[in-house]
């Protein structure tokens, strides 16, 4: 739904994919035939990502945060957080996606919370990692509520915000699992 709205704004969306890791956003958004960035400021997973991108030559990558990207003013269509938003100062990196974002541009955060009501797999996890590390903070109540901040932030810079949420299951086997974790 997101891709169908931002080809509606040009034939030839560019996208930055910020806090990009390993690169899968990235690499799905350029097999719809997009072409862009992908910026990641950890300089490991920056160079996975590359290595694992040497099929994409529409997709730059760049070592940089979301705060100082380095990419040119009013450059992209779409700048596009994947599970990296929250470790931004939120501030400083909106700031620098208007910046970099073209007029009528696209912004998206999108983040995965595991399924803790009803998905037993997820709740026989969480509660393995509470039997063995009971004072272990986990990071999904703090990012809920940082998530809030973003949308009122998100419709100060912005003023016209949607948010989405869907439950989505990916099936997967062991071996792709194991597979995809260890090219990351």
């Amino acid at each position: 739904m997101l891709l169908d709205q931002v080809r509606h704004l040009t034939e030839s969306p560019v996208f930055g994919n910020i806090g990009a890791g390993a690169g899968l956003i990235t690499y799905a958004l350029a097999d719809e035939g997009l072409s862009g960035y992908a910026v990641e400021p950890d300089s490991e997973m920056f160079v996975v990502g590359q290595r694992l991108g040497r099929a994409y030559p529409a997709v730059s990558w760049i070592n940089a945060s979301g705060e100082h990207t380095g990419l040119a003013e009013a450059s992209l269509d779409w700048v596009c957080y994947g599970m990296s938003f929250h470790l931004t100062n939120a501030r400083e990196a909106l700031r620098e996606s208007m910046r970099i974002l073209r007029p009528c541009g696209f912004f998206t955060i999108a983040t995965i919370f595991a399924d803790l009501e009803t998905d037993p797999f997820q709740l026989e996890t969480e509660n393995r990692i509470r039997d063995m590390a009971p004072a272990l903070r986990r990071a999904r109540t703090p990012l809920i509520g940082q998530m809030g901040m973003s949308e009122a932030l998100l419709n100060q810079y912005l003023g016209n915000c949607i948010s989405l949420a869907t439950t989505e299951a990916v099936s997967m086997s062991e071996e792709s699992y194991v597979v995809l974790v260890r090219e990351a």
